[in-house]
């Protein structure tokens, strides 16, 4: 009977160890930020120094993919239209977010092609637009968007969660689309516009419905 007992709790111990080693494995994506920013930064001013544009783009890319896709996309208060949606983990679908500074508005084109894909998908996947400034200019540039798209705003000097948020808007500039599966892994990130790193290779309709096609197919 000891020794019944002595194995549950060594197969306990190895669940509970394997558990927490599995917790501790996910990596978030203001930890990617955070540790790798600065050495991206550094390569970027060289390039930029030599005039070496094709390879700020390179060097951007290579930044996004090898190392913020994959992290987690981390949890912090938004402001909402929506009053039952108050922090990111609210939205418990794949996520598809867009960051438009109030400033700059989306081109027609994209925003198109965006809001063709919340019409049908909009019961699957969570759509988001988050807008860098005042509830008074999200709700202006509302209007642009499919109506079952989640506007959000922030106003990144009151919001309590600034460290998060400057890390999203400042490290990848904006516009930006981060798509997730319904865990908050990050599975893509595009730059909608035509600058870096799309600058030589402007693909967003193809990279886009790329993406969607992704999320579509994870778990």
């Amino acid at each position: 009977m000891k020794r019944i007992f002595f194995i549950c709790i060594l197969v306990w111990s190895f669940c509970q160890s394997y558990s927490q080693n599995q917790f501790s494995s996910k990596v978030y994506f203001s930890e990617q930020i955070a540790t790798n920013i600065n050495h991206y930064k550094y390569k970027i001013k060289k390039a930029k120094a030599a005039n070496d544009y094709p390879e700020v783009a390179r060097l951007y890319k290579d930044f996004i993919n090898q190392k913020l896709i994959g992290s987690y996309l981390d949890d912090f208060n938004v402001d909402c239209f929506n009053r039952k949606k108050n922090n990111l983990g609210d939205f418990e679908k794949p996520l598809v977010l867009l960051t438009y500074a109030d400033w700059s508005g989306p081109i027609q084109e994209e925003i198109e092609l965006y809001n063709s894909y919340v019409e049908v998908l909009h019961d699957k996947i969570d759509f988001l637009c988050l807008i860098w400034g005042s509830r008074k200019k999200a709700r202006r540039m509302r209007k642009l968007f499919h109506k079952k798209t989640e506007i959000l705003y922030v106003n990144e000097l009151r919001n309590r969660d600034e460290h998060t948020v400057r890390m999203l808007k400042h490290a990848l500039g904006l516009p930006t689309i981060i798509l997730t599966n319904a865990e908050k892994k990050i599975i893509d990130i595009i730059k909608p516009t035509p600058t870096f790193p799309n600058l030589f290779q402007y693909k967003f309709e193809e990279n886009f419905t790329q993406a969607i096609n992704m999320i579509k197919d994870s778990k």
